[in-house]
């Protein structure tokens, strides 16, 4: 009931359209206070708001199942966000502690500490081992692209760790959404970077039961058009399918719309942890849903494109 009750309170799409029709981003910060959300006086950066709003979210959360230990899947994703920047900033001795995302399972002066003494031992064991094989690679190589996908893989591994002892099949599903995402992120920066070879492939891709790995990587390999023709036959199985035109745009597109789909799928399921795995999604839709608006106040971006994404919300 309480989840239930939160679910009211998401922005709806006629509160993203009058949020669009505003002025300023003051305007819109004070219509979000009119709708609830707790914001100081002194608060305008829109990355303060969320991250104080995100912060709030998973105490809702503890509150509700008492262990976060069940969402851990989704919270250490953030302890490799942390790792990317940790990195970077011990190889170049720069400040980088804003920048640190305080709800990751790790805490960041353990990590940032094991980087800076390449202590890796001292790290859980689904971050250790991949922490030492991305130092090495950046300090030896410089690669920062190489690094970033030694990165991603492991998070991926460990992410199918934790959901394999939840055994929630929604989990599973996600993560695989996940995996498709990023895999065709991969192949079409690889071609643009001109990193599209073996050696790096091999490295970067996330196995998943939507593509067949090997396939992908030697279509990404002879090039984008023929790279476009392999995804446009591929099976999504449960995902809508994904129609390249343009570019990255394209992809979280349509990554955003199949997490909608997910989400008005699985919220109808009762006496699991479902619902509430959905609603920390549809939160996360609506954090990003706001940058854009937010962007839109800043860049004068394409308010049309805007509308129709937020006609399809469900809230």
């Amino acid at each position: 009931m309480r989840v239930k009750h939160a679910e009211s309170r998401l922005l709806s799409a006629s509160d993203f359209e009058s949020i669009l029709n505003l002025e300023s981003e003051s305007s819109a910060v004070d219509y979000l206070r009119s709708k609830g959300w707790r914001i100081d006086e002194s608060s305008v950066e829109i990355n303060d708001i969320l991250k104080k709003k995100e912060t709030d979210l998973w105490h809702f959360i503890e509150e509700l199942v008492g262990d976060l230990t069940f969402f851990s899947s989704i919270l250490l994703a953030k302890d490799f966000a942390n790792l990317k920047v940790i990195l970077r900033a011990v190889l170049s001795d720069v400040d980088v502690g804003s920048l640190l995302d305080p709800l990751a399972l790790t805490a960041s002066s353990v990590l940032y500490d094991s980087v800076k003494t390449q202590d890796f031992l001292n790290l859980p064991g689904f971050i250790s081992t991949v922490a030492k094989q991305a130092f090495d690679v950046l300090l030896q190589t410089g690669d920062a692209c190489l690094c970033d996908a030694i990165i991603d893989n492991g998070m991926f591994k460990a992410m199918r760790q934790f959901t394999v002892k939840d055994g929630l099949a929604v989990f599973q599903q996600y993560i695989e959404l996940l995996a498709v995402f990023s895999n065709i992120n991969i192949c079409v920066r690889s071609i643009k970077l001109n990193k599209n070879n073996r050696s790096f492939l091999t490295s970067a891709l996330i196995p998943c039961k939507t593509f067949d790995i090997q396939s992908l990587m030697s279509f990404t390999i002879a090039g984008l058009e023929n790279l476009i023709k392999y995804l446009d036959g591929a099976n999504y199985s449960t995902f809508p399918p994904f129609v390249y035109v343009e570019g990255r745009s394209d992809l979280v597109e349509w990554f955003d719309s199949s997490v909608l789909d997910f989400i008005k799928t699985e919220r109808q399921k009762c006496f699991t942890l479902s619902p509430i795995f959905v609603f920390i999604l549809a939160n996360y839709l609506e954090f990003k849903n706001l940058r854009l608006v937010f962007s839109y106040f800043r860049t004068g971006a394409n308010k049309e494109k805007l509308l129709e994404r937020f006609r399809h919300l469900i809230y």
